[in-house]
């Protein structure tokens, strides 16, 4: 009877263990909040950000650069090549020339661009990549509103 009781209590014990090393190393619960947060996004006009590059281009990339914006302004042209479409949004064309924002999107949404008026407010997010002496320019862009 001894024996019979040593035994059971023996394979409890080891069966508690057996599920305490399965749990503890085999199975971690999930933890429902997002393990890399996306970065905060900052909302900006296109003449806003363009004008922050024009006055003091250091100090708007310290705020800008690779941080993802969502940049309402006025759609002005896009052009395509095999690899891409870039959206401008032209600064006081009269003035500085063809200076301003520069958008980069994916062939893939070519269909929705086309559908877009010259002059069309819209909204875009993208990532800053830099300033290049005319242009702000902004990558992996996606259209989030078409008014």
């Amino acid at each position: 009877m001894k024996d019979k009781k040593f035994f059971t209590g023996l394979i409890i014990i080891l069966v508690l263990i057996i599920i305490y090393i399965v749990y503890t190393f085999g199975f971690k619960p999930t933890d429902v909040r997002p393990q890399n947060p996306s970065p905060k996004q900052l909302t900006v006009w296109a003449t806003s950000l363009y004008e922050s590059y024009q006055q003091n281009y250091r100090q708007a990339d310290a705020h800008y650069l690779d941080k993802r914006l969502i940049i309402h302004g006025n759609f002005t042209r896009y052009k395509k090549d095999s690899e891409q479409i870039i959206v401008y949004f032209i600064y006081e064309k009269e003035k500085f020339g063809e200076e301003g924002v520069r958008c980069y999107f994916s062939v893939e949404d070519l269909n929705t661009i086309e559908k877009i008026k010259d002059g069309q407010a819209i909204s875009v997010k993208g990532k800053c990549v830099g300033f290049d002496d005319k242009f702000v320019n902004i990558a992996n862009c996606s259209l989030i509103q078409k008014k």
